[in-house]
């Protein structure tokens, strides 16, 4: 099928470039926004102020971004210009209109699908460089393609293309410098050919997408935007798909975020797999208590299991003890081998910032590396944590009972009872 006019026409626009931050954020923002967006006519500063709120709630460093606020505006200004030359939407008298986000999540899509690869990266340079042709002649093409695409890092540029015109001229780079030439005319289909194949296509179809959103709705409550990121599809396409779950009573809202955001779940009064509400439940505990018995000889009661508010929560349960019953071949082993070392190079490296701070304090600070954890290291994290203090109190008291002041002794075990709570609480 090849690429759209529209997104063609987007890439001669805008610049290889456009792959960095904050641009690529701005995209982003555009991109996940449409259902947050009631106004048909938006002010330009309100629609940068919603992305510097957007961005803080993406950072790492929320300080580090602080400093960056006139730049994010600048970029958010410079792209609102690119995107109304395209046609993705309208601007006036420093007003945002008509939106077609629908276009600007396709756009999105395929610089994601870009991003992900040198030699698209480089295609998109040579035929932004050859649609932008100048009046004059060129020394060195190459030199100014290698210019558009210097700060995206790619490596082995001449190399790399040489293969793209080898492909698509058969004469690599002595085809480029007749290409440059503004004497020399150049047929659109040459320059199209270079970018046809940078489509992103989704694999799922509409009804593929639904499966897969009731799959995870089915264990737990996600909004459009976390959907968007576990299915690696454009929120456009999620919105679409969840408001056809919704249309079709297969989904219900089950609470709102902090953020503004709906988080919807499946529908139990209208089950999207044709069960039965208490047969549904039944089936996913029995397979707990079969599971905890067979795996750790664990018996556990129906009023254990009385304290989990949904069916939802209780097939996820169902859903990660069946994980753990998995063998594991050589794959998984890798998997879970590099798990390990990836877990524990975060947390050294985030102890060992904190104590570059700390100035010399044996206390250390988890706050901001835990809560970005995934949840069953948190829980493990958390049972280490207890039986550790169990230690800590053991060897403070005695061991070292007539070697630390007391008064350091207890302010010691206080902070340990602090980040222990501090651990505690993400789970109220």
């Amino acid at each position: 099928m090849g690429l759209s006019d529209e997104n063609a026409l987007a890439l001669r626009v805008f610049t290889p470039s456009t792959l960095l931050e904050p641009s690529l954020g701005f995209l982003q923002f555009l991109a996940w926004s449409e259902d947050d967006m009631v106004e048909s006519l938006i002010e330009e500063k309100t629609l940068i102020g919603n992305f510097y709120k957007f961005s803080l709630d993406m950072a790492d460093d929320k300080k580090d971004l602080k400093n960056k606020k006139s730049i994010l505006s600048s970029t958010a200004k410079e792209i609102i210009k690119k995107l109304y030359t395209v046609g993705f939407l309208g601007y006036h008298k420093n007003y945002v209109q008509e939106i077609n986000w629908k276009k600007i999540g396709n756009f999105y899509n395929l610089l994601k699908h870009i991003e992900k690869s040198d030699e698209r990266k480089m295609k998109w340079a040579i035929y932004h460089y050859l649609e932008n042709k100048q009046s004059k002649k060129t020394k060195n093409p190459m030199n100014d393609i290698q210019e558009l695409v210097k700060e995206l890092k790619i490596s082995n540029l001449k190399k790399l293309s040489s293969k793209i015109l080898k492909t698509h001229t058969g004469k690599a780079i002595a085809t480029l410098q007749m290409m440059m030439d503004p004497d020399i005319p150049l047929p659109k289909s040459v320059r199209r050919n270079l970018i046809d194949d940078l489509e992103f296509t989704s694999r799922r179809s509409p009804g593929e997408l639904d499966d897969d959103i009731l799959e995870l709705l089915d264990q737990g409550s996600y909004s459009n935007q976390e959907l968007s990121i576990l299915l690696d599809t454009s929120k456009a396409l999620i919105s679409k798909a969840m408001n056809r779950l919704k249309s079709s009573n297969e989904i219900v809202l089950s609470s709102h975020g902090t953020r503004g955001s709906h988080f919807y779940t499946t529908n139990c009064d209208n089950c999207p797999f044709a069960k039965d509400i208490v047969s549904c439940r039944y089936d996913a505990e029995k397979s707990i208590k079969n599971s905890l018995k067979t795996k750790f000889n664990f018996l556990i009661s129906d009023d254990d299991l009385k304290p989990i508010e949904t069916n939802q929560a209780v097939l996820k349960i169902k859903s990660i003890l069946d994980n753990t019953e998995k063998q594991q071949p050589k794959m998984e082993q890798n998997i879970n081998q590099n798990l390990d070392v990836l877990f524990a190079s975060i947390m050294n490296n985030h102890t060992q910032n904190e104590i570059s701070k700390s100035k010399g304090q044996a206390y250390v600070s988890l706050n901001g590396m835990l809560e970005n954890m995934p949840i069953l290291y948190i829980l493990g994290f958390l049972h280490g944590q207890k039986y550790g203090m169990s230690f800590m109190d053991t060897f403070l008291g005695q061991a070292l009972k007539d070697k630390i002041p007391k008064k350091e002794r207890l302010k010691f075990e206080k902070d340990i009872v602090n980040e222990y709570n501090k651990v505690s609480s993400m789970f109220k």
